[in-house]
Formats: C-alpha cells, sequence, structure tokens
C-alpha cells in the first residue's frame, strides 16, 4: 500500500491526505482552528 493510493479527502490548506472524512473534519479542527 503506496501512500498515492488515491485519498478519499485531502485538506486544501496543506495537502495532507486522509481516508475518511472524520479525520479531515479533526484535522481541520486542530491544525487549521477557523
Amino acid at each position: 500500500m503506496s501512500s498515492t493510493s488515491s485519498p478519499s479527502y485531502r485538506c486544501k490548506g496543506c495537502g495532507t491526505s486522509f481516508t475518511s472524512l472524520q479525520e479531515l473534519d479533526q484535522h481541520k479542527r486542530q491544525e487549521h482552528q477557523k
């Protein structure tokens, strides 16, 4: 499993990829608090 497995979700802010929407949402809350 390579890191280029076409992720389901990707953060537009930093480009970090996540496999689930919860992971992305949690990341956006912590890294990109708005």
